[in-house]
């Protein structure tokens, strides 16, 4: 395709002048996955933080649903350089900058409700699976560690004893 427009229908969707420009839109287009997945990340910490559990119910179904689709996709093509960058892993106990995880973000701000979707999140994919025809959600889904610590030393359970929030406490606890 370099040198040659590639074509969707009559109309051109690339036309690369020689390899380096090829190359040089490739780096541009994995750029870009990166960023949005880290985006993708970024939008669920702000939705705990702010307490749109609807929202946050909402996108870490879709990220599962991602996450299943791009393994699936990847395992039946043939192996590629970039595949790392399009697989989509999604693992709730991921970090921000500083080490929280989502939890610890519901937390540390008394997003009670995102705290008891979090906790209860396996329930809420068990819901989801019976929608869904593959019934695969849960086993793409790690186990949300509630002992997680940021880089301060802090648990989501010391932001809420912190707090004096005794209603996640005793989520947390129980």
């Amino acid at each position: 395709a370099i040198g040659k427009e590639v074509e969707q229908g009559n109309e051109p969707y690339f036309k690369f002048k020689n390899f380096d420009d090829a190359d040089s839109h490739l780096s541009t287009l994995l750029s870009s996955v990166k960023y949005a997945k880290e985006m993708l990340i970024n939008g669920l910490f702000y939705l705990s933080k702010k307490g749109y559990v609807e929202l946050l119910e909402l996108m870490i179904k879709e990220l599962l649903r991602t996450s299943k689709l791009t393994e699936k996709l990847l395992n039946e093509m043939p192996n590629h350089e970039h595949d790392d960058i399009f697989q989509f892993t999604f693992d709730l106990n991921t970090t921000d900058q500083f080490g929280n995880t989502i939890l610890i973000i519901a937390s540390k701000f008394n997003q009670i409700s995102c705290v008891k979707l979090l906790i209860n999140i396996y329930q809420v994919l068990h819901d989801l699976s019976k929608l869904d025809e593959e019934n695969e959600n849960e086993s793409n889904l790690s186990y949300l560690n509630l002992d997680a610590v940021n880089n301060e030393g802090r648990s989501a359970l010391d932001y809420a004893c912190f707090n004096g929030n005794y209603e996640i406490v005793e989520l947390l606890i129980s």
